[in-house]
């Protein structure tokens, strides 16, 4: 009984995620997505956020951050330092962020690992050099290597197995903190009768 009891347990969750919309990006439409089910579910969702895009039926209670908006690579890192000192004013049951921040339960890390990132587009020996000086990558490694600091997170959601073991590989994480949820496919949108002949 006490099992069910917990299980049916209605949660006070909050979302972070620096622009939400479902047709914003991959990260935003999976939040968007999981954000329908979550309410859907009868429990309390609060949706921490710089942008708000789509949310016409989304019933969450919607939270703006303010960033610093110059120099514009400074953006997303001051995302995530006002948002961290915004949630030390509440007590939520699940903190889940959906891309780099400090101090979640849970971390979707589905951008990929930022130096790799650089590795496989910057070709030629200029660009990787520009790229190493460059303020916001610079800036982009910095709060990535923070946010994989052990007290960052408590459990860390990897896309695929090779983004985990690349995780593993880079910042030393222990392989029972990751696990792997790929990413869903909505089966109704995406049909062979949905196919134009």
């Amino acid at each position: 009984m006490e099992n069910a009891q917990q299980t049916n347990k209605k949660l006070n969750i909050a979302f972070i995620i620096y622009r939400f919309g479902q047709n914003v990006g991959g990260a935003e439409r999976v939040a968007h997505e999981l954000s329908k089910r979550i309410i859907a579910r009868g429990h309390e969702l609060h949706i921490f956020s710089y942008s708000f895009h789509d949310v016409t039926n989304i019933t969450a209670v919607f939270h703006t951050v303010p960033i610093t908006k110059n120099p514009y690579f400074y953006r997303r890192y001051s995302f995530a330092c006002n948002v961290r000192d915004i949630l030390k004013d509440y007590n939520f049951d699940v903190t889940q962020s959906f891309g780099r921040t400090f101090g979640c339960d849970i971390y979707r890390f589905g951008s990929g690992i930022h130096s790799k990132y650089l590795e496989t587009t910057k070709k030629s020996l200029l660009s990787k050099m520009l790229a190493r000086v460059n303020p916001k990558h610079i800036l982009e490694n910095k709060l990535e290597k923070e946010s994989m600091k052990p007290n960052s997170f408590k459990i860390l959601v990897a896309v695929s197995n090779i983004e985990k073991a690349a995780l593993v590989q880079k910042y030393n994480i222990p392989e029972n903190k990751i696990i792997v949820v790929h990413n869903g496919v909505d089966t109704q949108r995406f049909h062979p009768r949905n196919k134009e002949l």
